[in-house]
């Protein structure tokens, strides 16, 4: 039992195998950047110019194209958890190469567990809907397991969260990125919830991004033109519905007075989607590269 608001319990994760294991290591190290942990490592003229990642997006097939300016997008382990949420018919999955400017900034809080400010290559992530982006939702920080007395600092119940200007600031200019722990579980009211924040697997995790249409390089642009920080590399690649007949959605949800207040996704559910829609990726005709 983990106490209300209380340490994160963790629990060992033997769900994949060392081949498995060691390609995620590659995949994770790529989408997370270079490590700022240490203070000496600050320095940016000793951190590479940029690095190159894959990102997924899925949105309902009702829109005519997809982009990443002003939305979120995920790596393929994090975009099976929107597959759960919205199920596999009638969507449209895309896979872009992005390419971000390595940065070192500071005072950042979406990129810790326990949500104190730290260094990073990324900014704080921002929850964006329909173009617009804000101060990350509660919602979205139970999802990482944010600590509940760090969510009472910025969010109220029922108002919703104030971040910094130096937080939004450097979310408008800089792609920001959320470690999401597994199993995923997403609560709209950790306050009443007893067993938040919930246990989790340790040894991977899965990465939220956020994308700033004001700092995204044009097609001619190189990266700080302008004071662009990110760009979309070719090709892009689709899946449709049709594609994707054998997901297993393995949705959990918690309803109070028809609201649903928590939805849950087991780790094997998240990993079994995540190599169906790589497998499938895999196999169109057009044989991706890989994003570098």
């Amino acid at each position: 039992t983990v106490p209300h608001g209380g340490p994160h319990k963790t629990v060992p994760c033997q769900l994949m195998d060392s081949r498995l294991e060691e390609e995620w290591k590659v995949r994770w190290k790529a989408a997370s950047g270079p490590d700022l942990s240490e203070k000496h490592q600050l320095d940016e003229s000793k951190l590479p110019k940029s690095h190159t990642f894959e990102v997924y997006r899925m949105v309902d097939t009702t829109q005519i194209y997809d982009f990443l300016d002003q939305h979120n997008g995920a790596d393929l382990l994090g975009t099976a958890w929107h597959l759960i949420i919205r199920g596999s018919q009638n969507n449209l999955w895309s896979r872009y190469c992005v390419t971000v400017a390595d940065a070192a900034l500071d005072d950042i809080t979406t990129n810790s567990l326990n949500g104190s400010l730290s260094h990073s290559a990324f900014a704080d992530y921002v929850s964006c809907d329909g173009g617009h982006c804000r101060c990350l939702l509660v919602p979205d920080r139970t999802i990482a397991r944010m600590p509940l007395h760090k969510i009472d600092k910025v969010c109220k119940r029922g108002v919703g969260c104030k971040c910094s200007n130096k937080s939004l600031e450097q979310s408008a200019q800089y792609v920001g990125r959320l470690p999401i722990k597994l199993p995923a579980r997403r609560s709209k009211d950790p306050w009443h919830n007893k067993e938040y924040p919930p246990p989790f697997v340790t040894g991977f995790e899965a990465n939220w991004y956020s994308f700033p249409a004001a700092s995204r390089c044009g097609h001619n642009q190189r990266l700080g033109d302008n004071g662009c920080t990110w760009r979309r590399e070719a090709p892009i690649a689709h899946l449709f519905g049709d594609d994707v007949t054998d997901i297993f959605q393995g949705l959990n949800t918690v309803i109070d007075k028809d609201r649903v207040v928590e939805v849950n996704a087991s780790t094997d559910t998240m990993l079994h989607n995540m190599r169906i829609l790589e497998a499938r990726f895999a196999s169109l005709p057009l044989r991706l590269p890989p994003c570098r």
